[in-house]
């Protein structure tokens, strides 16, 4: 049984290809922003005081005032265009002292799970993401959560026959969850990041499962078919059941073989040596699940056909409401490997599907 650490072994030497050597420039401007710290009882600051609220009078609640006072402090706010002015200021009698207004940044908590790190997804860049489109056969997509890009240029869906409502909503929560593991916003300072963290990377949802949670087997094929037909390079399936199909191991090897898509579903959430499909065919990645330790989940399929073990026991990711949930399965670990397979294929993109299925394999 293979757990689901390292990626790129075979490609790695591409990995920092194109980045760049250029710092960012945020912080290194000079502030021009001041407060002026008056003298307690300063008529100066008083008649300043007054001269605003007349001008905030005749010029109504859109006027454009430069100066923004906070009397029970005696100070005030001004922009000052060089050090010349800063200390022409100082030397007022009535002023105090001067000092830059420094910014300060709201701190609200965006966390990194534990399965963005255990598969160290941060240390291989997504600068090239939108190169490549992953395709979520689940219960649908929370377009408005905050953590999930809401451009139709990035994000499209499926409507026809096989969805069981708008793919644009998820009264479920299981594809949410799934889109927030591949591809939660990153540096946004809330919620998670995900393992393709820029917003860039396409998806194309199909939301076949309604809140009963599942789908025939015939339809989740066409669902798969719809995926490749919008051009969606990986395809993730956190979806299972029982019995083999002729139908479908033909259909998936077609798919993956001729149409190089790369096919990732999970193994099974039963703990048994059970196969479950369409995970144990050749075609698709199995993915078990690992808790944070990267020990195997007891409730884990364990069997010949799991591929690769992944973060998959109390996954924090998005939910609908623009909420965050805790969840566990296999279902949980299998878009671990999808947005893996996304941030490897998006830095080689002329690699096959099979090329990057194997490196994945090899390097777990």
């Amino acid at each position: 049984m293979k757990i689901f650490r390292i990626i790129l072994s075979l490609f790695l030497f591409g990995s920092a290809q194109n980045s760049s050597a250029n710092d960012s420039e945020e912080g290194t401007k000079t502030e021009h922003r001041y407060i002026i710290k008056y003298r307690d009882g300063s008529r100066q600051l008083q008649e300043k005081m007054k001269v605003a609220a007349q001008q905030t009078n005749l010029r109504g609640s859109e006027a454009n005032i430069d100066a923004q006072f906070l009397p029970i402090d005696n100070a005030q706010v001004v922009v000052l265009s060089s050090e010349e002015e800063v200390e022409a200021w100082q030397e007022k009698d009535e002023v105090e002292y001067v000092e830059q207004d420094y910014k300060r940044y709201y701190m609200a908590a965006e966390d990194t799970p534990y399965g963005i790190r255990n598969v160290k997804a941060l240390d291989v860049t997504d600068d090239f993401v939108a190169n490549r489109k992953v395709c979520i056969i689940d219960t649908g997509y929370d377009f408005n959560h905050p953590d999930l890009t809401s451009n139709t240029s990035v994000v499209t869906g499926y409507k026809g026959q096989l969805s069981r409502s708008d793919w644009t909503t998820d009264e479920n929560g299981h594809g949410t969850h799934v889109a927030g593991t591949i591809a939660a916003i990153g540096g946004n300072g809330v919620g998670v990041v995900g393992v393709n963290r820029n917003g860039a990377l396409k998806l194309h949802i199909v939301k076949a499962l309604g809140n009963n949670g599942w789908v025939w087997a015939s339809s989740l094929v066409a669902a798969v078919e719809e995926c490749v037909a919008s051009g969606s390079n990986i395809v993730n399936m956190s979806l299972g059941g029982g019995r083999y199909s002729k139908f479908e191991d033909a259909a998936y090897n077609r798919i993956f073989t001729i149409e190089n898509v790369l096919l990732v579903a999970a193994a099974g959430n039963d703990g048994t040596s059970d196969y479950s499909y369409p995970a144990s065919y050749d075609a698709v990645i199995s993915v078990g699940a690992t808790d944070k330790n990267n020990i195997i989940a007891s409730f884990s399929q364990k069997n010949d056909r799991v591929d690769i073990s992944a973060p998959g026991v109390q996954v924090l990711s998005t939910f609908p409401g623009g909420i965050y949930r805790l969840k566990s399965g296999t279902s949980m670990a299998t878009p671990h490997v999808s947005g893996v397979a996304a941030l490897v294929w998006s830095s080689f993109p002329v690699k096959t599907a099979l090329e990057i299925k194997t490196a994945l394999q090899d390097s777990a």
